[in-house]
């Protein structure tokens, strides 16, 4: 069963297929019959797998609670699939919180130092920079050129700009009183926020 995840629908070697997280695996589906093609194990010491799949081209990157986060290739021989570890990383694993392409980088928050953005080569899984830290339990994050919005569990909407391989401060907005876990919703030109309270 997933856990938490949501799946993501991409093609790989031209078949068009379901991935995501499930409670004890990262795993392929074929949309139509829902036949499993591919299947990794990838557990969690909390039983639960809640980072979206991201795709980058063919490959596809997995992470959660205190596992490092990876990039699988799958492929298909013959009849059968395959999905080898191209690499892994324990320089910035994460809980919650699904990371975003940003041109050739993937940005997202780390569980590690109290919660802290990163910038990671997709290529190769090298981590380019890490912020300073403390920005709370878990981060929603979007993407928009080369802008980057993370909502924080602080309820503080932090606005930054991917430059070279580092995130440069633009803004940052208190949204309410509570703490936030919810994504936010864009309307337009509104955000709208559900805290806590």
């Amino acid at each position: 069963l997933p856990a938490y995840a949501s799946p993501l629908l991409h093609t790989v070697g031209g078949v068009r297929q379901i991935v995501t997280q499930t409670r004890n695996s990262c795993a392929a589906f074929d949309p139509r019959t829902g036949q499993t093609l591919w299947s990794v194990p990838f557990t969690t010491p909390y039983d639960q797998n809640s980072v979206t799949p991201v795709a980058l081209g063919e490959r596809i990157v997995f992470a959660g609670v205190r596992q490092p986060t990876f990039a699988l290739a799958p492929r298909r021989a013959g009849k059968e699939w395959r999905a080898p570890k191209v690499w892994d990383t324990t320089d910035a694993t994460m809980y919650m919180s699904t990371p975003v392409r940003v041109g050739n980088r993937l940005v997202g928050m780390s569980e590690k130092r109290g919660g802290q953005l990163f910038v990671l080569a997709p290529a190769t899984g090298e981590v380019l920079w890490t912020g300073e830290g403390r920005l709370g339990e878990n981060a929603s994050l979007f993407a928009h050129g080369d802008t980057v919005l993370a909502l924080t569990t602080d309820a503080r909407l932090r606005v930054s700009r991917l430059s070279g391989d580092r995130l440069e401060p633009v803004a940052e907005h208190a949204v309410a009183e509570s703490a936030v876990w919810a994504s936010p919703a864009f309307a337009g030109d509104t955000i709208l926020v559900k805290d806590v309270d």
